[in-house]
């Protein structure tokens, strides 16, 4: 399965495409919200008939790479996101000092 990853930066939405799939919609997006000097990613998702393959945790990885390289924090908004950090120590280091203390990371 070859993936596409592009960051809509107008719609505030990371995004994947399934190559040579011709719906015209999205294989998957994750929503966020600029918050200073953080990045609130807010809402997952996936479409139904593409769920259970691994898109989500690629477009997340994405999403916490660009966010990485852009020198901001990562607010895990979505229940997703809280679940990928908790299992992905290594991204941990992005989160707000604060977020960390109440969540106990």
């Amino acid at each position: 399965m070859q993936l596409r990853f592009e960051h809509d930066t107008d719609g505030g939405n990371y995004v994947v495409w399934l190559e040579g799939d011709d719906s015209g919609r999205p294989a998957g997006l994750i929503s966020y919200r600029d918050q200073g000097p953080a990045r609130d990613l807010a809402h997952t998702e996936v479409r139904p008939d593409l769920q259970g393959q691994g898109i989500a945790g690629k477009l997340t990885a994405y999403a916490i790479s660009d966010i990485r390289e852009a020198g901001l924090e990562l607010i895990p908004g979505c229940p997703y996101i809280h679940d990928y950090v908790v299992r992905h120590p290594e991204d941990q280091e992005l989160l707000p000092a604060a977020w960390r203390a109440a969540n106990g990371l």
